[in-house]
């Protein structure tokens, strides 16, 4: 959000400044006072060692759960990260022009999109404690998560519809499922064990998520003059729709599990 504001009253390069003087004095502050970066040099080598288990063999439902879980993920992170963040400042230029006038302010493009994923950030962070919560007392993460995939569906239909209106119900409707996907996916997978393997499976849970933001925004941009930024919604919408049904088929073994 501030760095849209700074990026219409100063420019590109000068908010890229800011901005990397203030991540430097962020990685400052973090490593003088986080207790985590302060203790690194006093763990123990039988500290690290007490965490080890034995190696076993995942089983078969164990390891669909895994690619179940990694998929959630991935397509949250490809759609969010990849999709929607690299293309809404292009997509609010198209479809609302280089200004709009609110409240006889002149407001740019630039600080329109700033206020939009500041919004979505601070939607997910909510979205992320609330859903987390429900899926601890529900004890079926599974079903949880496919309910939190519906606000992501409908918003990103409402994105590709282009009005002014459906992007300002769009953008918190998507926000609310990527705070849900994030949270409950590192939920589901910690449901799975601890130890060494746990960390494992975050590493690569992680991993494949990063892959996927990264490649995403070259792929809709590559795409974009094909089929445009509203199919690439549509598109998005239609993930979230697979990742529903998948989710509630996986609740619906929960269940049957538990019975």
């Amino acid at each position: 959000m501030l760095g849209g504001i700074l990026t219409d009253l100063l420019g590109f390069y000068q908010n890229m400044i800011i901005s990397a003087v203030l991540t430097l004095i962020g990685a400052f502050i973090a490593l003088i006072f986080l207790p985590e970066t302060q203790r690194l040099k006093e763990a123990s080598v039988y500290a690290t060692r007490k965490f080890e288990q034995p190696k076993t063999t995942s089983t078969s439902s164990e390891k669909a759960e895994i690619f179940s879980i990694t998929t959630l993920f991935s397509v949250n992170r490809f759609v969010m990260a990849g999709v929607l963040m690299a293309t809404l400042g292009l997509f609010l230029q198209n479809q609302l022009g280089e200004h709009i006038q609110f409240a006889g302010r002149t407001i740019g493009v630039t600080t329109l999109t700033g206020l939009g994923l500041g919004l979505s950030t601070l939607t997910a962070m909510v979205s992320a404690l609330l859903l987390g919560g429900v899926s601890d007392r529900v004890r079926n993460r599974w079903r949880v998560v496919a309910g939190g995939l519906v606000p992501g569906v409908v918003g990103f239909s409402l994105m590709a519809l282009g009005l002014p209106l459906t992007i300002l119900f769009g953008i918190p409707l998507i926000a609310t499922t990527s705070g849900s996907n994030q949270g409950l996916s590192t939920a589901l997978t910690g449901d799975l064990g601890n130890g060494q393997r746990q960390s494992r499976r975050l590493g690569m849970l992680f991993t494949f998520g990063d892959f996927a933001s990264a490649i995403a925004p070259p792929l809709a941009y590559a795409m974009m003059p094909l089929v445009g930024i509203k199919t690439l919604y549509l598109v998005s919408a239609g993930l979230f729709a697979l990742l529903l049904l998948m989710s509630f088929q996986r609740g619906t073994r929960t269940i049957f599990k538990s019975a």
